[in-house]
């Protein structure tokens, strides 16, 4: 059996951890939750987290995630990470909450130069139930960074809907 959760990770100061939730309308369709996130226009900023696992707490395959509304000043990516369990949506592995599971974040990374606010929208599928999370980014200036990071390469060319791809390899 396969369960589903959203995770929370701890991230940098100018990142917020919001605390994610669903809410089944006699359906497998939830509606779109609305996140607010803050970032600088040289860092990255973590959307949200998504793990599938057994019921001994054992990662499987990630969920899927579909880009509906593609960022115009940056990118959405994907990047593996140890993630904490916060909230199961499928299945029954209470006893998996509060564990660190290998999952998936999602996270945006701005265009070096872009200042403003930039809307996202994606889905998560699992086997059940899809969830549509839309994203209000708010991309401070501060410095402009001329080195290459992570990503950075991908930003040049317009983001188009579709699979959420796998992050760049962290470049140090």
């Amino acid at each position: 059996m396969t369960i589903k959760s959203i995770l929370a990770t701890t991230f940098p100061a100018v990142t917020t951890v919001v605390g994610l939730c669903i809410v089944l309308m006699a359906s497998t369709h939830a509606h779109a939750e609305l996140l607010k996130r803050v970032t600088k226009n040289h860092g990255e900023v973590n959307i949200g987290g998504y793990a599938r696992f057994n019921n001994n707490c054992d990662a499987t395959e990630s969920p899927e995630v579909y880009l509906d509304v593609a960022p115009t000043n940056g990118l959405v990516c994907a990047r593996m990470s140890t993630v904490t369990v916060r909230i199961i949506h499928e299945g029954k592995a209470d006893n998996c909450v509060g564990r660190s599971i290998r999952g998936i974040r999602i996270v945006y990374l701005p265009r070096p130069e872009f200042s403003g606010v930039e809307v996202v929208r994606y889905t998560v599928k699992f086997n059940k139930i899809k969830q549509t999370m839309d994203v209000d980014i708010d991309v401070a200036s501060d410095q402009i960074i001329t080195e290459n990071r992570d990503g950075a390469s991908s930003l040049d060319e317009p983001q188009t809907q579709g699979p959420v791809p796998v992050c760049a390899a962290l470049v140090s």
